[in-house]
């Protein structure tokens, strides 16, 4: 639990860091600076660090479709599942419901999962989780297009067009499918170029969440918006998220499994909810203080809730 304990303390206290700086420095660590510093993380230094170390693993193996599968099944589990609450439950509208659905659902892969299972388990945990965030943005953002349909087929369409155009432009997307091509390719990665992404990839962790520290301090004042779907939110996507991630990979056994794919995607689905949910709640302009307030609960929740599972990944697989 020491080991656990001394790879999320840091981590967290990044963020912990990034917020005092917002309410010590707010002139200097705004929502522009959270933006700005957002953006280098997210467009270069995390990019870098995907294809850096996808590019030094072996090509095969990527595209691993029975342990893709499985997680993807939980995915469209979890966000069907809110989506059903937030309308019978709470009686939200659908394009609500919608959003109340894909932040249930909707891992921090990159500020909070990429530097925790790298972290935790080495640069091996960057293949399983450059999968899972490849395939998951595709398929929650595409079930999320379908979802706030109001059954215009025009608005449908045009909202999946909009969705795969954002995509293609997706800096970690782009480093994923660079790397794998890469990869394919047989080539290797002359050693300037190889120091010169090494040196962005260690930047990465830290700005990002340092990032998310002042991101999140802004919104603090939001809990109090919609409070009881805020936590039914962060409830699913705290503990029935990796709970169903952990049936699903027990009850569907993939003979031959490498342990550290299963642990990645344990740990994975125990992230709080992830930025992106809050920008697509902007995008379909609906259900956005309520998802911010989400993303502040279910981040500061995690700072308990993360070590426990990450210790109990390396226990039980």
């Amino acid at each position: 639990m020491l080991q656990v304990i001394s790879i999320t303390i840091p981590l967290f206290s990044i963020i912990f860091l990034g917020w005092m700086a917002c309410f010590r420095f707010g002139d200097s660590f705004n929502e522009t600076a959270a933006l700005h510093l957002t953006k280098f993380a997210s467009h270069i230094a995390m990019p870098a660090l995907l294809f850096y170390h996808i590019a030094h693993n072996p090509a095969h193996g990527f595209f691993n479709l029975g342990f893709i599968w499985r997680y993807e099944l939980v995915t469209i589990t979890m966000i069907l599942l809110a989506f059903g609450v937030g309308k019978l439950i709470f009686g939200l509208k659908q394009k609500d419901a919608a959003i109340f659905g894909l932040a249930s659902s909707y891992s921090n892969y990159g500020y909070m999962g990429l530097p925790l299972v790298v972290v935790a388990f080495g640069r091996d945990a960057t293949v399983p989780i450059a999968l899972i965030l490849f395939v998951d943005s595709l398929v929650l953002l595409l079930t999320t297009a379908l979802l706030t349909s109001t059954g215009n087929n025009t608005s449908r369409w045009d909202n999946v067009k909009k969705i795969f155009k954002n995509i293609s432009r997706n800096p970690l997307i782009i480093s994923v499918v660079t790397a794998v091509a890469f990869l394919e390719s047989g080539l290797t990665i002359p050693k300037v170029a190889d120091n010169f992404l090494s040196i962005l990839a260690d930047g990465a962790v830290p700005v990002a969440l340092f990032a998310l520290g002042v991101t999140l301090y802004g919104q603090r004042k939001k809990v109090r918006t919609a409070f009881r779907q805020v936590l039914s939110i962060a409830t699913f996507k705290l503990f029935i998220h990796p709970l169903l991630v952990v049936f699903v990979f027990l009850i569907l056994p993939h003979e031959g499994q490498d342990p550290i794919w299963i642990r990645v995607a344990i740990v994975v689905s125990a992230m709080p909810i992830g930025i992106n949910a809050f920008v697509l709640s902007r995008f379909y302009d609906t259900y956005s203080d309520a998802t911010a307030a989400a993303i502040l609960v279910s981040t500061v929740t995690a700072i308990v809730t993360a070590p426990i599972v990450l210790y109990w990944a390396h226990l039980g697989v």
